[in-house]
C-alpha cells in the first residue's frame, strides 16, 4: 500500500478518534497480562472496528492516488503519532530503523496540535505526564539568531544526548540509522503533518542512501507493500 492518507482520514485524524483508540488498543495489549485490558474491554469492539476502518481505507487511499486525486500525506508511506512525540530522537526511526530527517516547520505543526493549549497535557505512557514543555525539545534545534560560537555549543550539546546526530539547523535536524542494515543511512523523511499524526515518506534522493534497498524499509515490522 503507498499511501494511507485520504480526506476522509483527515477528518477523522483531526477529530483525534483514530489516535485515542489506538492509544486505547496499545494499552490493553501491553497490559493484557495484569488485568488492565479487562477495565476497558467494553471499548476493545469499537476499536477493532476502527482499525478494520483503516485497513479499508488505506485500500481507499490507493485507488484515490492512482486515480490522480491528492495525496494529502506527500508520499507519506509510514507514520506516528504518540509514541513520536513522546520520544523524538529516542524513537525507534531515528535509530535502528533508518534515521529520520525532520523540519522545524512539521515538529512545530505536531506539537501544536497535541498541545493547542499552554495547559495542555496527556498520560502516555500509564502514570507518565507529558506536557508541551516537556516535549517540545524531544526533536531539539539550534536557537534562532545565535551567534557562531552559540551555535557549536548548542550542537554540541545536542550531540551529547543524540549520539547518532548528523546534523542540526535552526530549521532541520536529521539522524542517522544504528540498524545493522541501515547504519549511516537517513531512510525516514517527515513529509506531512495531519492532526496529530506525522506522515514519513523514503528519503531516496539523499546520497547517504545511495545503494540502499529500499524494500528492506517498506516490508519491515508492521508495515508491508
Amino acid at each position: 500500500m503507498a499511501n494511507v492518507n485520504t480526506k476522509e482520514l483527515v477528518i477523522k485524524e483531526k477529530t483525534g478518534t483514530w489516535s485515542q483508540s489506538r492509544k486505547l488498543l496499545m494499552e490493553c495489549e501491553n497490559n493484557h497480562n495484569n488485568g488492565y485490558a479487562m477495565k476497558y474491554s467494553k471499548n476493545l469492539n469499537n476499536v477493532y472496528k476502527l482499525m478494520r476502518w483503516l485497513e479499508e481505507s488505506n485500500k481507499k487511499a490507493l485507488i484515490h492516488v492512482l486515480q490522480g486525486g491528492r495525496d494529502y500525506s506527500n508520499g507519506g508511506v509510514r507514520w506516528d503519532g504518540v509514541d513520536f512525540v513522546t520520544r523524538g530522537v529516542n524513537h525507534p526511526k531515528a535509530k535502528g530503523e533508518g534515521g529520520i530527517s525532520i523540519t522545524k516547520i512539521l515538529w512545530d505543526d505536531l506539537i501544536e496540535n497535541w498541545f493547542p493549549t499552554s495547559d495542555s497535557c496527556f498520560e502516555y505512557p500509564t502514570g507518565i505526564s507529558n506536557t508541551k514543555d516537556s516535549c517540545a525539545n524531544n526533536i531539539p534545534f539550534l536557537k534562532a539568531n545565535s551567534t557562531d560560537i552559540e551555535r557549536q555549543i548548542q550542537a554540541q550539546q545536542i550531540k551529547n544526548d543524540c549520539s547518532n546526530l548528523w546534523q542540526v539547523t535552526e530549521t532541520l535536524l536529521e539522524t542517522e540509522g544504528t540498524g545493522k542494515f541501515n547504519k549511516g543511512n537517513i531512510l525516514n523523511k517527515a513529509t506531512a503533518v495531519i492532526g496529530k499524526t506525522i506522515f514519513w515518506g523514503t528519503n531516496n534522493t539523499d546520497p547517504k542512501n545511495k545503494g540502499y534497498s529500499w524494500k528492506y524499509l517498506l516490508t519491515s515490522g508492521w508495515f508491508k507493500l
